[in-house]
């Protein structure tokens, strides 16, 4: 069953990305402590790993599976990188550690899904660093560059800081007229938490001249957006959330590689333009929504799903939408509860954008549930079919309990567990206490239950006051015919009226 924490498990289905242990045949294999290498990147043991830290005082390594496909394809990058680094006779080393013959290095740095990357500086195996940056060989080199450097540029001269500038689209200066003290301090400790930002630092009048800047500050500057002035009394927390803000870009163009950035930020307010790039109409409809976005830094965070890309085509089923109906635009609230919001209006205008979000943060707006239509032979079945219009009808009738599996038709777990709902419908068919269903969530939602993944098995009492009961354990036909049982069992507690037929 997937995930219940709400946030990896979205996160899960929309990318179905990873590779867990448990999904390995794991080995103890022969290994000897050679320090060997595989076209640039060292092959790591437990054996010869100290060796390798000794050796290498900036070493990036990657936890993989050979049968993680998604690890194949960051194979070609991670090489990539790694010639590079030898080429240019870096400090900076790769290595990579197979999951499956290594498993005691994976168990010591709790290694959760492959691929993983950590970060190792100066030989210190307590205190490594996640690798958080782009799956690409221009990532990877980024990412280490910002790593092995200092954490912040000591500015002398003007044309010291234009030239940090240049070499990225966001650059944080920090401006004190004290060269040391507690102000730089706190801006030194908020700096070293961001792998790829590049930050500077200066006390030299001619910088702050450059950018004039007469009292302490610390300022953003964003290549097409400009700058961003934080120039009160610098609080670790209240400066970092600053800085937050401007990490992202304006438009997040969705990916499997951007997706825990998006997934990770601070703001929990998305709002996404499903579009084609390659339509004629979406240079302008790109604008517009461009346009929307300056508005609204650090409240909601505006995304580009560029349905041409076919590993995105989990996004258009999360959100209940087909490609003919695109352009589309939803807003989504990542909370506890999932809401999501749709237009009132088709015009996808910079105004009217804006207005949609506007509106949204004001309260004005009321969650947008998709439904199919009933279909008419909705309850022939022993397995009753429920959509979005008629869920809550179905669900909360007081003189029925009501067991119900919310599924994804391109879900493996779903597909597994369908025989054997049909065979559960099989079994209570005859008992007019009790209804048996499935809706299909990529098609059909509703606001009275929270799906964190697929399937998700919900079960209501029979009576006034229903309340969801959610069945978190195994899926074999027997335990689930029995557990609506053990609540009848409660003194009659839950049983429909009519009862009697039972299981089969």
């Amino acid at each position: 069953m997937a995930s219940s924490s709400h946030l990896v498990a979205l996160f899960l289905l929309l990318l179905a990305c990873v590779v867990r242990m448990q999904d390995e045949a794991v080995v103890d294999g022969e290994e000897d402590d050679v320090m060997e290498e595989d076209d640039k990147v060292i092959v790591i043991t437990t054996k010869n790993f100290d060796e390798v830290l000794a050796t290498h005082p900036y070493l990036l390594v990657e936890f993989y599976l050979q049968s993680c496909d998604y690890c194949k394809q960051l194979a070609s990058e991670y090489t990539e990188a790694a010639r590079y680094l030898h080429e240019e006779g870096s400090m900076a080393r790769l290595g990579k550690v197979d999951g499956a013959y290594q498993r005691a290095l994976s168990k010591e740095f709790g290694i959760p899904i492959f691929p993983t990357l950590i970060f190792f500086k100066d030989g210190d195996r307590k205190k490594p660093r996640h690798y958080k940056g782009d799956h690409n060989a221009a990532g990877i080199l980024a990412w280490l560059a910002r790593r092995t450097g200092p954490i912040a540029y000591e500015l002398d001269t003007a044309a010291s800081a234009q030239a940090l500038l240049n070499k990225s689209d966001t650059v944080v200066l920090a401006f004190f007229n004290e060269p040391e003290g507690e102000q730089k301090r706190f801006y030194l400790e908020v700096a070293d938490d961001f792998d790829v930002i590049l930050f500077g630092v200066s006390s030299k009048p001619e910088v702050f001249l450059e950018f004039g800047v007469t009292e302490d500050s610390v300022i953003v500057f964003k290549k097409d957006e400009g700058r961003f002035v934080f120039n009160k009394q610098i609080e670790k927390d209240e400066l970092y959330d600053f800085i937050k803000m401007f990490e992202l870009p304006l438009v997040l163009h969705f990916s499997r590689e951007v997706a825990p950035k998006l997934f990770g930020d601070l703001v929990r307010v998305h709002n996404l333009l499903f579009a084609s790039n390659v339509s004629s109409s979406f240079p302008e409809l790109y604008a517009e929504f461009r346009a929307a976005a300056t508005a609204f830094r650090g409240k909601v965070i505006f995304v580009f799903v560029n349905i041409e890309d076919p590993s995105n085509e989990h996004m258009l089923d999360f959100f209940g939408l087909t490609k003919e109906a695109l352009p589309e635009i939803r807003l989504i609230h990542m909370e506890n509860k999932t809401q999501k919001f749709r237009p009132v209006t088709d015009e996808l205008s910079a105004a009217n954008i804006q207005n949609f979000c506007q509106d949204y943060l004001d309260g004005k707006l009321k969650a947008h549930y998709p439904s199919e239509e009933i279909p008419e032979d909705w309850d022939k079945d022993p397995v009753k079919v429920l959509v979005g219009k008629n869920f809550d009808n179905v669900v909360f009738t007081e003189d029925k309990a009501v067991f119900v599996m919310i599924y994804a038709p391109w879900c493996t777990h779903c597909k597994n567990l369908a025989p054997v709902w049909e065979k559960l419908g099989e079994e209570f068919k005859d008992d007019e206490g009790i209804i048996i269903a499935k809706m299909d969530a990529t098609r059909n939602e509703v606001g009275t239950v929270q799906v964190n993944g697929y399937p998700s098995l919900y079960y209501f009492p029979a009576g006034v006051d229903k309340k969801a009961v959610k069945h978190e354990g195994s899926m074999d036909l027997e335990v689930l015919a029995k557990f609506p049982e053990e609540w009848w069992e409660r003194g009659g507690a839950g049983r429909g009226q009519g009862a009697g037929g039972g299981r089969r």
